[in-house]
């Protein structure tokens, strides 16, 4: 189980910390309950301590003994059997009992050893002492604290893990939802910081100035295109104009040379239109627009100069939009089509308007488009290899068509051809009425 996410983490760490506090916690309680385990026998050897005492008195005044001979008699009757008594004066054991290493009151106990000592009269020292055998307990009531803590206590944690991991991480789930949603930066709605946890604010803010400064640079650019293309056309319109007034007047080379100056002009003439077209954002929309009749526009441009189109088409495919972008989409479809198509292939176009929605399927029968090529074709200035020997061209015609078609609020796509054939479908939503 890789931990790469926040929840992931957060639950891990949850459920670790649960073992750990059960293991201390289950040592913890094993060790308190020795405790008390040893302060119960001291408490009952100093009860048999006491009782012993009195013993020995009473036998002391019923019978006339000494000290010694009372003691003696005393342990070797003994009913109360704990490891070991004994009665001392100095280092001498007057009397004892139970089994076991001798005491020696210089060094103390044993080791692992507890007691408790009476001085009585005559210099003579009562001692009863025994090992409390705590060793296996301790270990079973380890296991069974560590077995009881351990279980409920990491269930709950995985239960609490999995929750604040999924509360931690909401914030920057739906994060990461609204930024994928956005089109243009401009699109971006920024979240107050006040709904959002302090880690997810920081992050929501580094965000949004991103894409403020992104948003700005893209206007920029917008703008200088905007501007280069407008400062462009009207010497264009100049040079095209002065060339064909000479091609006129000339004769021989001359006039094939300027002939070709003027195509050149006409296709600088198209990438300037284009990036015109291209500088306008896609993601504004168009507004109301006015109702174009599609099947109009793809007739007049099927029957245009160039290569023959065959045309299935209805009278009438309504739309709303602009007539002069929706043609510039049509026509770059159709070139695109007659640009590639094989000699002796003639390329298919059909017209479709139900569901509410306005469809132009375009098929160039010969022409095999690759998988990843499928949405490369639509990069600007992008040609591959086959269409850079097929024919001449700036790359910006399907990239053209789907701007304008998104602009619309529609789309072109390179659906699946299958076989030798290439298909391109120019989608647009269907006027309404009243729309």
């Amino acid at each position: 189980m890789k931990f790469d996410s926040l929840s992931r983490r957060t639950v891990a760490a949850t459920l670790l910390t649960a073992v750990v506090s059960s293991v201390v916690l289950a040592a913890g309680a094993a060790l308190a309950l020795r405790l008390l385990w040893q302060r119960h026998d001291l408490r009952e050897l100093d009860r048999t301590a006491v009782t012993l005492e009195r013993t020995f008195r009473l036998e002391m005044k019923e019978h006339g003994h000494t000290l010694s001979e009372a003691a003696k008699e005393v342990l070797e009757e003994m009913i109360v059997h704990p490891d070991r008594a004994e009665i001392r004066k100095g280092a001498v054991v007057v009397a004892e009992h139970g089994e076991g290493p001798r005491l020696d009151g210089a060094t103390g106990l044993p080791v692992g050893w507890i007691g408790v000592r009476r001085e009585m009269p005559g210099g003579f020292v009562l001692e009863v002492v025994r090992r409390p055998q705590d060793g296996l307990p301790l270990r079973r009531l380890f296991w069974a604290a560590l077995f009881l803590a351990a279980i409920p206590s990491s269930l709950l944690a995985l239960a609490v893990g999995r929750w604040a991991g999924r509360a931690a991480a909401r914030p920057m789930e739906d994060l990461a939802l609204r930024l994928g949603a956005v089109d243009h930066p401009r699109d971006y709605v920024s979240v107050p910081h006040e709904a959002l946890p302090s880690e997810a604010a920081v992050l929501e803010r580094a965000f949004s100035g991103v894409l403020g400064r992104l948003g700005a640079a893209l206007d920029r650019e917008a703008e200088f295109v905007l501007n280069a293309a407008h400062e462009l056309r009207t010497p264009l319109t100049r040079i095209r104009l002065r060339t064909e007034r000479a091609a006129a007047v000339a004769s021989g080379e001359c006039r094939t040379e300027l002939e070709a100056l003027t195509s050149e002009v006409d296709r600088l003439a198209r990438l300037v239109d284009a990036l015109l077209v291209l500088s306008r954002d896609e993601t504004s929309g168009l507004g109301a627009g006015e109702t174009v009749n599609v099947a109009d526009l793809v007739r007049a441009s099927a029957e245009g100069s160039g290569r023959a189109i065959a045309l299935t088409a209805p009278d009438e495919a309504l739309v709303r939009g602009d007539e002069d972008l929706l043609r510039l989409a049509v026509d770059n479809l159709f070139d695109n089509a007659r640009k590639y198509a094989p000699a002796g292939v003639t390329p298919l176009a059909v017209l479709s308007a139900d569901g509410g929605r306005v469809t132009l399927s375009v098929e160039t029968p010969g022409v095999a488009l690759a998988l990843e090529e499928r949405e490369k074709v639509f990069d600007r200035f992008y040609r591959g290899a086959a269409a850079r020997e097929a024919a001449p061209g700036l790359g910006l015609g399907l990239a053209l068509a789907r701007h304008v078609a998104r602009f619309h609020g529609g789309d072109v796509i390179a659906a699946e051809g299958g076989g030798e054939k290439a298909i391109f479908e120019l989608r647009l939503p269907g006027w309404r009425s009243g729309a």
